[in-house]
């Protein structure tokens, strides 16, 4: 993008203003009910190097600190943590009813973080990026979800010496690791399904691409569910070409890829339309929107793609 260029420390400061607008703009929607966005307290460069350093023992399976591998986040990813140590990013329609207090807050404690449970699987929107030094300890952020016995992982260990680590646990159902590997600063992406227990990794991705893509669907469960999607299948298969050409960290590929995808707006209609296209009309309130107008109830039937006397 011409506004800015893609050096790691440019490329973070610039991603959270962006994300200050995406947020307001879902705050100011008619068609969302809340919103909390959260973003914690960064981490040092010395605490970033002790997760390292846990990581390469991890990786190792060696007690012995002068035997274990050298394991190095890239700078993209440093420089993310730096400024916020994981987010919270939770979202609903006004088609849904919930307890969950709307707010906003920065410079946030880890202990405040939210991890998904059951309560927030009907909600459209949700990220939950994990605090860095809770990678290798999911549980500390109440994470439900196992991703140790599955076959990916045991694979991943014995044939490739990679580890498997919870990065976005979003949803009860599925959820989003990194792969992580002794000789690769920059990890790949998996994607997991079934309650943690199948894990793909199909789609090409990486920490930015990853961030990128969340920033622009305005982290719509649908949209990353199974690996990177878009509500229209033919931008699906074009984002998929370009991410194919991302192996490593490079300025000019994610500016190419940034481009890509703010080639368009992403209405938040049309991707409430896209959530809906699989009948997730379960948590749908339906005296709800029977209470509102005429013109609202068209605009909802709009989206979830069924009359309103249907729902009852």
């Amino acid at each position: 993008m011409s506004e800015f260029n893609f050096s790691a420390k440019e490329w973070a400061k610039n991603y959270f203003l962006r994300l200050e607008k995406v947020i307001e703009n879902l705050e100011n929607s008619p068609l969302v009910e809340k919103v909390i966005f959260t973003q914690y307290k960064g981490l040092s460069d010395s605490e970033i190097n002790t997760v390292e350093e846990e990581i390469a023992l991890e990786i190792s399976g060696d007690d012995d600190e002068n035997e274990s591998s050298n394991f190095k986040f890239n700078e993209y990813i440093r420089e993310f943590y730096k400024l916020s140590n994981g987010l919270n990013i939770i979202w609903h329609s006004n088609v849904i009813s919930s307890e969950i207090e709307a707010k906003t807050a920065t410079n946030e404690t880890i202990e405040n973080f939210i991890a998904a449970d059951y309560d927030f699987d009907g909600f459209e929107g949700n990220l939950c990026l994990l605090p860095l030094n809770c990678i290798l300890s999911p549980y500390k952020v109440n994470v439900m979800g196992d991703h140790d016995y599955t076959g990916y992982s045991e694979d991943l260990k014995e044939n490739d010496g990679g580890i498997l680590a919870f990065l976005d646990y979003y949803n009860t159902y599925y959820d989003t690791c990194m792969v992580l590997f002794e000789d690769s600063n920059n990890p790949y992406f998996a994607f997991g399904e079934d309650h943690s227990a199948a894990y793909t990794d199909e789609v090409s991705c990486d920490f930015v691409t990853y961030l990128e893509h969340q920033l622009y669907t305005l982290f719509a469960i649908e949209a990353k569910g199974r690996g990177l999607r878009l509500p229209s299948s033919d931008r699906t298969y074009a984002l998929h070409e370009i991410l194919e050409k991302i192996e490593e960290p490079s300025s000019t590929e994610y500016a190419e890829y940034v481009s890509f995808l703010n080639a368009d707006t992403l209405a938040i209609e049309d991707l409430l339309k896209f959530h809906y296209e699989d009948d997730e009309l379960g948590y749908i309130d339906v005296e709800k929107i029977k209470s509102k107008s005429a013109e609202e109830q068209k605009i909802i039937e709009g989206f979830i793609g069924i009359e309103i006397e249907e729902l009852e």
